[in-house]
């Protein structure tokens, strides 16, 4: 990816993370002394884990436990101190209270739907459903989880898939919830998923070439793919 499209990707980003352009040219420039001076280089990540637990444990259980409000309104637990003075986390993450300094907490992302189904959508996709009625399918005009939109905008080689989902898509009622596949996209950016056991084994991928995939025809599939991309350089040929 050169840098011009990682550029367009962080701008493209900012209001998922409730930043704002001014706001990351400003922490930039913050930074832009110690590289000319040939400090710290600059690093670069080099994958994305996104850990969306539908069902999951509430936010006063977990970073915001509002220990001064009503009691029907704070969390059941304690707050704990952390590695960085001001920030609390509940008493049952105390592992995650010692590295809260490689932590960093965005507040700003939020919906105002009331019903799963495209509250799912919106926080996958980063775009309101048309809908924000329950019962909601996949559909082919879906806008692209998250990771088909930046497998589609990384053009580097991978042996391996570029978006991998696990341990199974998001249902309910049986119904597979919007906002998990490649939506308007080709297919080919759908997550690649990994079957994961209610006991917590994951099941490996079948990798193996399917019995009537031989070199030979593998080898001709791809000779065709190069005809249909070739592209002389001149139409002299053609008079």
């Amino acid at each position: 990816m050169n840098s011009a499209r990682r550029r367009l990707l962080q701008v493209g980003g900012l209001g998922l993370t409730g930043l704002t352009l001014p706001t990351l040219l400003r922490a930039e420039e913050t930074k832009l002394p110690a590289l000319a001076s040939g400090g710290e280089k600059r690093p670069r990540a080099k994958s994305c884990i996104l850990l969306y637990m539908d069902g999951g444990p509430s936010h006063i259980d977990l970073f915001d436990l509002k220990p001064a409000a009503p009691a029907e309104i704070r969390g059941p637990y304690q707050p704990i101190a952390t590695s960085i003075p001001g920030i609390s986390v509940c008493e049952h993450l105390p592992r995650l209270a010692r590295q809260m300094h490689c932590v960093l907490q965005i507040r700003s992302v939020r919906h105002e739907e009331t019903v799963h189904d495209p509250a799912v959508y919106q926080m996958l996709t980063g775009y309101k459903h048309i809908s924000s009625a329950g019962g909601l399918k996949v559909e082919e005009t879906d806008h692209p989880h998250l990771g088909s939109a930046l497998a589609l905008a990384d053009h580097s080689r991978a042996a391996m898939p570029k978006f991998i989902h696990t341990p199974d898509k998001m249902k309910m009622e049986s119904r597979v919830l919007p906002g998990q596949s490649a939506g308007i996209l080709p297919a080919s950016f759908d997550p690649f998923s990994v079957e994961v056991t209610p006991d917590g084994r994951i099941v490996k991928p079948n990798f193996a070439r399917l019995a009537d995939e031989t070199p030979e025809r593998l080898a001709a599939r791809m000779q065709l793919l190069r005809d249909f991309n070739y592209q002389p350089e001149t139409f002299g040929a053609f008079g």
